[in-house]
């Protein structure tokens, strides 16, 4: 991961990295963690953007002090959606990290949308693919 198209995927590896070394994650998140790359790595997706958004996505979940069952909940929501295919991979690891990050679920140049509150659960099905659930929210787009 040298090249500069790899950049990202590079800091985003290393950031993780020391989260992982750390223990920061459950052997259960270690599980499919690991899961999770390896079906990445059969379906031949990308260090850029897929890799690179799934590890930073997991990195700002743990630095933001997201819940050890949203963490799981979305771990599995995920694994689902790399092991079917889905389509909708990386628009789920960018809409989860603006969620993880600060209740955000869109962000443009000139636009944000956020939740007031952190009360959302993550889900996957065949039908549907991969939904975000809101509980009790206020919405706020900020110009």
């Amino acid at each position: 991961m040298k090249s500069t198209k790899e950049q990202p995927a590079e800091l985003a590896y290393e950031n993780f990295k020391k989260l992982w070394l750390l223990g920061k994650y459950s052997e259960e998140q270690q599980n499919y963690i690991m899961r999770s790359c390896e079906e990445m790595f059969y379906n031949k997706k990308n260090v850029n953007p897929d890799f690179a958004l799934y590890l930073k996505t997991l990195t700002v979940a743990k630095d933001s002090a997201v819940s050890e069952f949203k963490i799981n909940n979305w771990l599995k929501a995920s694994l689902s959606s790399i092991q079917s295919l889905d389509k909708q991979f990386v628009p789920f690891m960018q809409a989860s990290l603006w969620i993880f990050s600060d209740n955000s679920i869109y962000v443009s140049e000139s636009k944000k949308w956020q939740t007031s509150v952190t009360d959302y659960s993550f889900s996957y099905s065949k039908d549907k693919g991969i939904s975000v659930s809101f509980k009790n929210i206020d919405l706020f787009c900020k110009t």
